[in-house]
């Protein structure tokens, strides 16, 4: 039994060639009718001169598809190779079937005694792909074709559906080829704060990512702010008549797309509200306190085109579902149809949305708590920005055993030396010597409901006969080159293990990368090798754990069968070994594995991933990350998120700007948690790509005398406001740092003079443990002023001679890094 925990997203179900249909998948085989077989992809159904009459097979996904009062929707492919025969039928929920019938192809439902027509079909039996979307409410289904809706089935539907894919061969001595991919359920639940390739989702206190929406706020008091899973648009009151906000998503959706928008109308005083849709489809909220809504469109004046159920001041969200196409549009309210609507031919469309109050002196608040889109939409570098908080570890092994996400020690070597080769990206640790040891530090935590690992592995030599080696972590090796992953998990507070074995062998002499992602609330484990699917295990409620153990605990490129037994090496190498604490799916996968996607939409270029300050060489979706965007690493910060722009605004607000004179201000005067990570980057003037040039960083407070960019002259970038800005007095005065003593966890500066002064300030605000970071051009401009600094910080000084983000095309940069060991 396949272990049922509430579903908070889109649950997809990936198919492969091999695949065992078990636990999840529950299937009742007919020998004398059609059989179902796992492809690439996809669910493959056949049966050739079928030796009896009415015979079916029965494919039912175990898991409930919750409907409840916001309802729900099942998307999926079909595709008709084959159909000969009078009369073969696809059976779905609620015996909606599909029919073939002497030529003619038509949705029908079975009513207990007779089939009722219910639309005609565009299917044929042509070989061609057709999506279906599946629309449920409590009381209803709606059932569209390729986007267009074909039918709205009235009848007793219930709080959950299992979503079933039957077929059935009527006609004795009938054939058919026919199949079923590309499954996905999407509850109308939210994680709040999770992104997923589908979700645009918020959390509290955090402005989202401008690469992923940005927002264009009113006036007259309107304000966007984030809480807990919504962005909240409101002002209390609103003091300019008629004023809108925008929500923009960057990414656009395809003409075929699922727009999915959970909605809540917590207040709407005066005369009207509206909340506008794409496609200039309008929620209108009007009477006393928006206790009147309807849906909308505009043409000189308000076209209504259907009532809606949504009024101000439930506590209840709202989901609004709109299906498109080229050329028209369906929309749902908590899964019951509303209506449909035709447009001219578009390209795309906008998944955004507006929120527009009219009248002044009242008050508005309305929460989007979170938005959907099908396909995914995302880019790889918003792909990777939505992993930011979850990495626990990353070792790139980049001549170095540093964990470059700062948030855990970096590995530690048992015995031998470590060597490097050249790896897939860069360098990689290498093994083959097979005299070294690696053993991986404690993580920030050490059991998850979800994980993934993600490692490149290139085997020279699989272990001897019977035998285990180690790749990274919990990822084995074993004699026969396929991959044994060692799940611990907690069974009633006794820890327990069990083996997941690739289906293939690792192929020698290539570089591979190997992805585990494991899900508690789809109760599923998968091994992905170059992007592809190996092996999906669905776990039954004796295996599948909330408190599944992070598989970051034995070595890297070695295992010890026993706890003092021999270690086997590895005969290879491995590079760029990460732990995520979520579980991911097949488009993220694409992007770690470096792998272009069908739609072309991940082609990767080359370049460095930079976490911190420590930035390692890198190609993939690390290196088309630095390129584009920038990857926003996880920092240490207090469970009541802060945002860095709230804590340069306390900042600025107690010394002033620029500082005053002799102006200090500790953490607790500005309510700042002991363990909040600050970084300063003195001289800084943020990220900056000036002419090929990289330098600055996404996540320092930026301490400067101006607070405009100047580096490197006339650019897109001079003259625009610096990021992040504390202001001091002009550097001729030699001003000093407006913090009290042991103020920052990181200091860095960049070709900035380090004089006498700056010597003392940085001496003074770094923490004890703390970095401090310098990249000085050659010649060494302060060699003596280095080594003062380090003195004075009980430290000493530590070269690595190349960082490519900050190498221009005349000279190198020279990195030093003093770890402050004061007393």
């Amino acid at each position: 039994m396949v272990n049922q925990v509430e579903k908070d997203g889109v649950i997809d179900y990936p198919i492969y060639k091999g695949q065992t249909l078990n636990q999840v998948w529950s299937i009742i085989p007919n020998p004398n009718g059609p059989s179902v077989t796992p492809d690439n992809g996809f669910l493959h159904y056949q049966v050739t001169n079928q030796p009896l009459e009415n015979q079916k097979v029965s494919v039912t996904i175990n898991t409930p598809l919750p409907v409840g009062s916001t309802g729900s929707l099942l998307a999926f492919r079909v595709r008709a190779n084959t159909i000969q025969g009078t009369e073969v039928k696809f059976e779905l929920a609620n015996t909606i079937t599909l029919m073939f019938y002497d030529g003619t192809v038509n949705w029908k439902y079975w009513n207990g005694t007779s089939f009722e027509q219910l639309a005609v079909s565009s299917i044929q039996s042509d070989g061609k792909w057709h999506d279906i979307v599946m629309i449920f409410s409590s009381s209803s289904i709606s059932l569209l074709e390729d986007g267009n809706r074909l039918f709205t089935w009235g009848g007793q539907v219930g709080q959950q559906i299992n979503p079933m894919f039957h077929v059935i061969g009527y006609t004795r001595g009938c054939s058919l080829s026919f199949d079923v991919g590309d499954i996905y359920s999407v509850p109308s639940t939210y994680a709040p704060g999770v992104n997923t390739p589908w979700d645009y989702s918020f959390s509290e206190n955090c402005d989202p990512v401008s690469e992923a929406m940005k927002f264009r706020i009113g006036g007259g008091g309107s304000k966007v702010s984030f809480g807990n899973g919504y962005a909240r648009f409101s002002a209390f009151p609103l003091t300019q008549v008629n004023q809108w906000s925008f929500l923009d998503i960057v990414q656009k959706a395809p003409v075929k797309s699922i727009l999915i928008y959970r909605l809540r109308v917590n207040e709407s005083g005066g005369s009207e509200t509206k909340i506008t849709l794409p496609g200039d489809n309008i929620l209108r909220l009007t009477g006393v306190a928006g206790a009147t809504a309807s849906w909308n469109r505009y043409d000189r004046d308000f076209v209504q085109l259907a009532k809606s159920d949504i009024t101000a001041g439930k506590s209840e969200y709202s989901i609004v579902t709109i299906v498109t196409t080229k050329t028209s549009i369906s929309l749902f309210e908590n899964g019951v149809w509303k209506y449909d609507r035709v447009y001219g031919t578009v390209s795309e469309w906008n998944p955004g949305l507006a929120v527009q109050h009219l009248d002044t002196n009242t008050n508005v608040s309305v929460d989007v708590g979170g938005i959907r889109v099908l396909p995914g939409i995302k880019p790889p570098e918003l792909l990777a920005i939505d992993l930011q908080d979850s990495v626990l570890c990353f070792f790139p092994l980049k001549n170095t055993l540093e964990n470059i996400a700062c948030n855990c020690d970096g590995l530690k070597v048992v015995r031998g030396t470590p060597k490097y080769v050249q790896g897939k990206f860069g360098s990689a640790l290498d093994f083959s010597a097979n005299d070294t040891v690696i053993e991986i530090p404690s993580l920030p935590m050490s059991a998850s409901p979800s994980y993934t690992l993600s490692v490149w592995v290139k085997i020279n030599a699989y272990p001897a006969s019977g035998q285990l080696t180690g790749i990274a972590g919990a990822l084995l090796l074993d004699s026969n080159g396929k991959l044994n992953f060692k799940f611990l998990y907690n069974l009633k507070s006794v820890y327990q293990n069990q083996i997941f074995q690739s289906a293939s062998p690792i192929s020698k002499g290539e570089w591979h990368n190997i992805i585990v992602s494991y899900s508690y609330e789809e109760t599923r484990l998968g091994i992905y090798v170059d992007g592809k699917v190996d092996s999906i295990f669905y776990l039954d409620s004796t295996i599948a754990s909330a408190s599944a153990i992070i598989p970051g605990y034995f070595n890297i490129g070695s295992f010890q069968n026993s706890y003092n037994g021999n270690y086997v090496i590895l005969n290879g190498a491995v590079g760029d070994f990460i732990i995520f604490s979520n579980h991911v799916h097949q488009q993220t996968i694409n992007m770690l594995a470096n792998v272009q996607s069908a739609q072309g939409n991940l082609a990767l270029i080359p370049g460095v991933w930079a976490i911190g300050l420590v930035l390692a060489p890198l190609v993939g979706y690390f290196s088309y990350l630095i390129q584009t965007t920038t990857y926003r690493p996880p920092v240490p910060t207090p469970p009541q998120y802060l945002s860095l722009q709230e804590v340069v605004n306390r900042i600025v607000q107690s010394v002033g700007k620029p500082a005053r004179v002799g102006a200090r201000v500790s953490r607790s005067q500005l309510q700042i948690p002991d363990d909040y990570h600050i970084f300063l980057d003195i001289g800084g003037e943020g990220e900056l790509d000036v002419h090929g040039f990289k330098s600055g960083f996404w996540n320092a407070i930026n301490i400067n005398e101006i607070d405009k960019v100047e580096a490197g002259g006339p650019s897109p970038m001079y003259g625009k406001p610096i990021q992040y800005i504390v202001q001091v007095q002009k550097w001729t005065t030699n001003p000093g740092y407006p913090f009290e003593d042991n103020f920052a966890d990181k200091i860095a500066m960049i070709g900035s003079p380090l004089t006498r002064k700056n010597v003392e300030e940085i001496a003074r605000v770094i923490r004890k443990n703390g970095e401090i970071h310098l990249w000085i051009t050659e010649p060494i401009d302060y060699p003596e002023a280095v080594k003062d600094l380090a003195k004075k910080v009980n430290s000493s000084v530590e070269v690595l001679p190349e960082i490519p983000r900050f190498k221009d095309n005349n000279n190198g940069v020279q990195y030093r890094r003093i770890v402050a060991r004061k007393p």
